[in-house]
């Protein structure tokens, strides 16, 4: 679960920069609102990870700051910080697939 969180964080790392880059970022987890925040949510699958304490969303000011947290959040997945939250959402999505008899 961990590997695969980070494999999620990589691709949305690559979509900033695509975005940077003025390219098309189908898929991204990131928007803007109006004054320009950058907002970032992190998912497993569909459901959205606790990134804190009742949050799963982080504000970022600039693309650069959003870059660094996304490479402080690969961090925190690699020393086990979201197992609980993954271990959550992996159950709702399990739930989903469970044969109904």
């Amino acid at each position: 679960r961990r590997s695969k969180l980070i494999s999620y964080l990589d691709k949305q790392l690559v979509k900033v920069h695509q975005f940077k880059a003025g390219s098309d970022t189908g898929g991204a987890q990131f928007w803007l609102d109006q004054s320009g925040a950058i907002f970032f949510q992190v998912n497993y699958g569909k459901y959205p990870l606790e990134v804190q304490k009742g949050k799963t969303t982080v504000k970022c000011a600039s693309f650069d700051e959003l870059e660094t947290t996304i490479n402080r959040l690969k961090d925190m997945a690699r020393v086990g910080d979201f197992d609980e939250p993954l271990h959550k959402a992996a159950l709702a999505i399990r739930t989903k697939f469970k044969r109904k008899q």
